[in-house]
This record gives C-alpha cells, structure tokens and sequence, in this order.
C-alpha cells in the first residue's frame, strides 16, 4: 500500500528497494516510437481565427496581465526544453518501463468516462504498456493519476512552471496522462488553473468559454455538472442544437508545449499518438502586498526556469540586480524606522525632564513660602525668663513667683 499510495514510509526505504529490483528485473522490450501510431489524416485542420494564441515563454507579468488576469487560454512554447525529461533523460514508453515497469497504478478502461461500459483496474506499468500500447486490442488509459507523488524518480525529471507561484500557496496538484492514440477526455472543465504540459506525443484540444455553457448542455446530475453531453467530434444537432453556436478556440499541443486554461474553460482532449502529459492545477487568490512584492521582483526575473541554460548568466545578473535593490529598499526602511523610534524616544526624555523641571520649581516656591512665615517652637529658658519679664513688668501684681510658676508650666509666651 506504501508503494502504490506513494508513501515515504521509514525515511522512504520502500522507493529505494523497488528502485534496486526495477533495475535487476528490467527485461530487453523493443523500442516504441511514440509517433508510430500517428495518423495525419487525423490532425484536424486548424483555421487562423480559431487558434489558441501562442507565445514564446512569456515573462510572469506578461502572461498574468495578458492571459491569467483576461480568462484567456494560451500555448507557451520554449518553456520546458531544459526540463530532464525533455533533454538530459528525455522520456518515451521504454524509459518509463525502465523507472516505473514495476509500479502498480489505477487504468481507466473505455475511450471516456462518460460511457456506461468505462471501468477502472489495477496492474503494473508494463503491463499496461504492453496490453494497451504495444499490442492495443481495446482503450486504456492512465488518466488523472498522482504519478509523481507515487514514483519520485520521475518527479525529478520535471518542474513546476514558475508561473504557478501566482498562486494562493505552494501546493500545485500535478496529475499524469498517460496512453495510447485515441484516448478521449470529453467536454468539461475544472474549477482551477490549470496547464496541461505536453512531454512526448501529440493532442487536439478545443477550448469553449465560460459564457457558452449553455449551448454546451452539461449533465443535470451534480457528479457529472461540469460535463456536457456533447460528442464533440460527432454532435447530435437534433437533440443539441444550438452546440454549432457555441464559438471556439482549438491547438496541437505537441512535445515541448504547455497549454494554459483558465478555470471553468471547457475543454476537449483527444491523443493523436502515443502520449504522456500532465497536468498542474492550482489556485490563485492575490493580496495587495504581494502584487507589490510581484512587481518589484518576479517582473525581473522572468524565466529562472522556464530559459536554457546558455541564459543562466543573464539571468543570475538580473537576480543580483534585483536582490541588491531589495536590499537598499530594506535598509533605507530601517533608517527610517530607527530615526523615528530615537525622534519619539526623545521627546520623552524630554517631556520627562520639563515634568521634574516643574515639580523642582514647585518646591522651591513652596519653601520658600515656608521661609516667610514665622514658626512656633517652645523657648527656652533664658527665653522665657526674659519674655515672662517683659510681660509682666508693668503688671502691678507681677511677682518673681508669678513668673517662675509660668515657666516651670512651659508655657508659651507671645
């Protein structure tokens, strides 16, 4: 269960065993060509006025301005050339025999899921390779599988385009298709973003917007809501008419291109060839702070992932640019920070000291009101023999025994 759910059990000690035994059990199969069932009869012909536009690995801005932010699908070549699995380890069916021939994953069977004969089973990768690809008796596909979660090997292989970082987070659900020619994803669509990245083979696709869901006549049942009942290639316009009204946009999406789709765009996929794409989903829900952070950085270094490496010098000056900026606009932050908290923490230094100023001034006035005004303390006795005196000298019956009872009383004389 561990190996099939992709589990990092015991410091992910299952992957390595089975790596060792895929490498020991690895058989001789022949070569498969992935353009060998290619049928160019097959490949629609696109008109100019119903193609998906086409960029050459737009910049990150450039295609949120003028595609994410507008609803508008787009097919970004020359953004996945330097990717393993592309150029170093580049993959076909017999480099995933050789990783993966081992690994047991779910297989959808039936050309589309919507068919009631469409059922799903387990086996290993080489057996569906060998039952669905090389000897095709019947329609296979390995469809909407966590893959990458399952095999990490293969994830080393691939990146995630840098224009997902438009998103809410960092989580970026990746979902790998995988099957021969003819395999079929009807008409639906997906409540996220989403780019569809081709590695090897060939898909039609045809896109439908939002404001047409109407004439493309989704299912009533709520599992099945965001599906039309519409044979796209083959439509029944008796009992879907007003589909031939419903205007649209269509690709080749070939080895090496990457297909971006907005949430709720309709779309249909058909294999031309033998293919293996994946898919990445994510959401995107922008805050002020980071739209500035967003410009004042990834404007500039647009194509860290998504250049070859002959650009890496450019783009490593462009990031030291950058990051020495940053680091200017930090500091003269802290300036400004520091100069405000010494401006604030000295005119409380200040305003403390004018306080204890007025309190100092306070008590000097106090005392010297006290100064002013005559204290009571008790005389003396050579005081109070010398005051009695003076009070009683013109009293007729003054007598020394007079004046000494009151001074033996200690009592106060004015």
């Amino acid at each position: 269960m561990g190996l099939l759910m992709g589990a990092p059990v015991c410091g992910n000690i299952l992957h390595e065993v089975v790596t060792v035994l895929q490498k020991k059990w690895t058989e001789n199969h022949p070569v498969v060509d992935a353009e060998q069932d290619l049928n160019k009869s097959q490949i629609p012909d696109i008109l100019p006025c119903n193609a998906v536009p086409v960029v050459s690995c737009p910049s990150i801005l450039s295609f949120q301005s003028e595609f994410m932010n507008k609803q508008r699908a787009v097919v970004i070549k020359d953004s996945m050339d330097f990717w393993p699995a592309l150029s170093t380890r580049k993959w076909s069916v017999n480099y995933l025999r050789r990783i993966a021939g081992c690994r047991t994953v779910p297989v959808e069977i039936g050309s589309k899921y919507t068919e009631e004969s469409w059922s799903q089973s387990l086996m290993t990768v080489n057996d569906f390779i060998d039952k669905y690809i090389v000897n095709a008796t019947s329609v296979g596909y390995l469809a909407q599988h966590q893959l990458f979660d399952q095999i990490p090997q293969l994830q080393d292989d691939v990146l995630v385009p840098t224009y997902c970082c438009l998103g809410e987070s960092e989580d970026v659900d990746m979902n790998a298709w995988f099957g021969p020619c003819g395999t079929v994803s009807p008409l639906h669509h997906d409540p996220k973003h989403n780019f569809l990245a081709q590695v090897f083979g060939r898909k039609y696709i045809r896109l439908y917007a939002e404001e047409h869901s109407a004439k493309l006549y989704p299912h009533n049942g709520a599992l099945l809501s965001n599906t039309s009942q519409v044979d796209v290639e083959n439509p029944n316009l008796e009992r879907f008419p007003h589909f031939s009204d419903a205007p649209f946009l269509e690709c080749i999406l070939e080895e090496g291109d990457m297909l971006y789709m907005p949430p709720k765009m309709w779309h249909f996929i058909r294999s031309l060839s033998i293919s293996f794409s994946f898919g990445l989903t994510w959401l995107e829900v922008r805050k002020p702070i980071q739209e500035f952070f967003m410009f004042l950085i990834i404007e500039n270094i647009p194509e860290v992932f998504t250049v070859s490496p002959q650009q890496e010098i450019r783009n490593n000056a462009k990031i030291l640019f950058i990051i020495i900026i940053v680091l200017f606009l930090i500091s003269l932050l802290l300036l400004i920070i520091t100069k405000v908290v010494k401006w604030i923490s000295r005119k409380r230094v200040l305003e403390r000291k004018g306080f204890g100023w007025v309190k100092k001034q306070t008590r000097r006035v106090e005392r010297r009101e006290k100064e002013k005004t005559p204290v009571k303390r008790p005389l003396s006795r050579t005081n109070i023999v010398q005051s009695g005196f003076n009070q009683y000298k013109d009293s007729p019956r003054a007598s020394i025994a007079s004046i000494c009872e009151d001074a033996s009383a200690g009592r106060v004389l004015d």
